[in-house]
């Protein structure tokens, strides 16, 4: 049997329920005994549920902040309806996508720019990157850089570029997880309450945890 391999990172971060801790060790089962070469940080599904968490209980504090204090139930449902369909909290790419710009020549990583695209919604595009010498300095630049000057018309020579990725909006990820909106604001006793309620959700369905 083939001997198995694994690669230690060297530190990630962790979250044990009040905070972060950065100096984890975490070990990967490897597929080919290789090291791999990357500059992010791994997290563990508790960290990164709770940087998920504060970002969505960002939105739904917002949100709540808008709301009249005479607003109805109905009101209330239809304003934060309103703000959790906004923008997208999450883009995903399929792995060909990606497997795409990873196997394009001296291609090392893969740059996340955030951009609004062509219908004006929150994304992100996908370029390869490769390491260049610049200034006596290693630093990431987009393969075939020269390819995104403005005054280059489109060739077919032009890097793998991605951007169409499915946007997932807060609204739509409560909606996966079987709960309406109406009861998750219903069930809170007071604004604090509804916070919890709906960023509580809102993270067991983005996880599928429900």
């Amino acid at each position: 049997m083939e001997k198995k391999s694994y690669y230690v990172t060297e530190s990630g971060i962790d979250y044990d329920g009040h905070s972060y801790n950065e100096n984890q060790k975490f070990e990967y089962e490897l597929a080919a005994d290789s090291t791999p070469v990357g500059y992010a940080k791994s997290v563990s599904p508790n960290a990164a549920k709770q940087m998920i968490t504060d970002c969505i209980t960002e939105l739904v504090i917002d949100a709540i902040a808008q709301l009249p204090s005479t607003a109805t139930l109905e009101e209330k449902i239809a304003i934060i309806s309103t703000k959790l369909s906004d923008e997208n909290i999450a883009i995903e790419f399929g792995k060909e996508a990606l497997l795409l710009i990873l196997a394009q020549e001296d291609c090392v990583g893969i740059r996340f720019a955030f951009c609004k695209n062509r219908t004006a919604e929150k994304s992100v595009v996908a370029m390869g990157i490769k390491i260049e010498t610049i200034n006596n300095q290693p630093m990431s630049v987009p393969i075939k850089k020269d390819a995104f000057n403005k005054n280059d018309s489109f060739c077919k020579h032009n890097p793998i570029i991605k951007e169409e990725g499915i946007g997932k909006k807060p609204i739509q990820i409560l909606q996966e997880t079987g709960l309406s909106l109406d009861t998750v604001v219903a069930d809170a006793i007071d604004n604090q309450k509804m916070i919890e309620n709906i960023s509580d959700t809102f993270t067991k369905g983005f996880f599928g945890l429900l």
